[in-house]
């Protein structure tokens, strides 16, 4: 389930993904084995928390309420919303010429690129990882 953020700095990386961890969040669904293409694609600026997506309480004067304690902005991008055939993450910005690559053909055959701020197929938690927790905190203080 847990997968390390990882990019490379200089050389081929012409997006120079590799000098800042992102503060967003992205999440997407890629067909089984292809980490070429995306089914969809999100990127938001919230946590997966109750206070950003939100949680029901039961009001004494109200009943049941959603209660979200800060608003967030997320867009949903798929092949559809963009009319295009397929889409899929943008690795080098750039093939010869100029020419973004990816976006030839006609528009219901194109394929979209999505940049990413991390390689598409993350590299997993070894067995010595451990994922950073602010109950981990606990006791330090």
């Amino acid at each position: 389930l847990l997968h390390t953020w990882a990019s490379k700095t200089g050389g081929t990386d012409s997006l120079d993904k590799g000098r800042n961890v992102p503060h967003i969040k992205t999440f997407f669904q890629s067909p089984f084995a292809r980490d070429d293409l995306m089914n969809w694609f999100v990127v938001t600026s919230h946590n997966l928390s109750k206070a950003a997506w939100g949680e029901v309480q039961n009001r004494r004067e109200q009943g049941l309420t959603l209660t979200i304690q800060h608003w967030e902005l997320g867009v949903f991008i798929s092949p559809s919303t963009l009319g295009c055939k397929t889409m899929g993450p943008l690795v080098h910005s750039t093939t010869g010429g100029g020419k973004p690559k990816g976006n030839n053909g006609t528009k219901k055959n194109r394929h979209a690129l999505i940049p990413l701020p991390y390689k598409s197929s993350p590299e997993k938690y070894s067995p010595t990882d451990r994922a950073w927790v602010v109950d981990n905190l606990q006791g330090v203080f």
